[in-house]
């Protein structure tokens, strides 16, 4: 646990307290107003830090670019929803699926990164998503969860996958971590869900930022 973690629900009182509306990147990831986060990020530091001001700027730092995260995401389609039906009926007698089936997700991370070179991230996932035939399947995602050394909370963020009734995908969340960022392992979980809600498949993955 981060030894500020106690802090930021304390500051977050404060904005309640005095009926001040918390700013959105205090309840979600992804900053419109970077400046004003940076205001308040400093505001946390400043409390945080207590006498140490360096120390303190540099939680506020912190604090501010993890709630400003930014995640962007590509998706493009690799197989139609024919090829990949006809391949699942390869390895399964003929049979169609009885619903909708992720096969072969699979996925892949840098194993380190440096905050000196800018930070940048980008985990990569290929899959097939398998649609009965007749059945209507809908807007199908991938969620990403990245875990923060010493954030109780993982930055969340979802992104539409570009397959319509199905079809073989490639999918990318890119994000930079510059050297506001704390050092340490950073681990994260994908997972692909249907227009309903119901994971379909889901994997790990982590890497290290020095």
């Amino acid at each position: 646990m981060n030894k500020y973690s106690k802090t930021y629900p304390a500051i977050l009182a404060i904005f309640c307290a005095s009926a001040i509306t918390p700013p959105a990147w205090a309840q979600q990831p992804g900053c419109k107003n970077t400046a004003a986060a940076a205001a308040i990020g400093g505001l946390f530091g400043a409390l945080a830090g207590g006498n140490n001001k360096a120390e303190g700027a540099a939680i506020g730092a912190a604090i501010s670019a993890i709630a400003c995260m930014a995640i962007d995401g590509s998706s493009k389609q690799t197989q139609s929803s024919a090829d990949v039906l006809q391949d699942y009926q390869a390895h399964n007698g003929g049979k169609a699926p009885s619903t909708v089936t992720l096969m072969n997700y699979q996925g892949k991370s840098p194993s380190s990164v440096n905050r000196d070179n800018g930070g940048s991230v980008e985990v990569m996932s290929t899959g097939a998503l398998v649609v009965p035939p007749g059945q209507q399947s809908g807007q199908f995602v991938e969620e990403i969860q990245l875990s923060v050394p010493g954030e109780q909370s993982p930055v969340t963020s979802k992104k539409p996958i570009a397959v319509q009734g199905g079809g073989g995908f490639e999918q990318s969340f890119k994000f930079q971590l510059g050297k506001t960022f704390p050092q340490g392992l950073y681990t994260y979980k994908t997972r692909v869900m249907s227009s309903d809600n119901r994971v379909l498949g889901e994997r790990s993955g982590q890497f290290q930022v020095i």
